[in-house]
């Protein structure tokens, strides 16, 4: 059986501790080294739950970023969708989530714009107009610019 009655710690002259054990101590330490062995553990715990804590909040950021239906840092679209046998045309400066935000069935055409060619589009086919300001008829004329917004030219 190992001797535990007395500190095994090293000092930095190379001498030992040699002060008494608990009894039910797991390690051959004494108290005195218990607690700067704990106080150091403690700090390093710190280090990490803080660095721990600085990547989960990086992370945080980058889903609030990536995944906020309003976010706000690229250039407006105006876009054609497809909802519920409606074309809507709207403008937005984060399309998947505006997407997701209508439960569109069909993206038909971006164009890129903002408030002012929305208002433009809106006035271009107000003669199919159906409800609000920005829900139109699926009409040839309507499929016609989608189409035209589609082509290469």
């Amino acid at each position: 059986m190992l001797e535990r009655s007395r500190c095994t710690h090293v000092r930095r002259n190379y001498q030992e501790c040699l002060l008494p054990v608990p009894e039910d101590s797991p390690v051959t330490i004494c108290m005195k080294h218990m607690r700067e062995a704990y106080t150091w553990f403690s700090d390093y715990l710190d280090v990490l739950y803080e660095q721990r804590s600085e990547h989960l909040e990086e992370h945080r950021e980058y889903w609030r970023h990536y995944y906020n239906p309003r976010r706000r840092d690229t250039d407006p679209v105006v876009y054609y969708a497809l909802v519920g046998g409606l074309i809507k045309i709207g403008v937005t400066r984060y399309l998947y989530g505006r997407m997701r935000g209508l439960m569109a069935e069909d993206l038909l055409a971006t164009e890129p714009g903002d408030e002012e060619v929305e208002k433009a589009r809106h006035h271009q086919f107000r003669h199919v107009r159906v409800k609000g300001r920005e829900w139109y008829e699926d009409c040839p004329e309507l499929r016609a610019h989608i189409a035209y917004l589609n082509s290469d030219d």
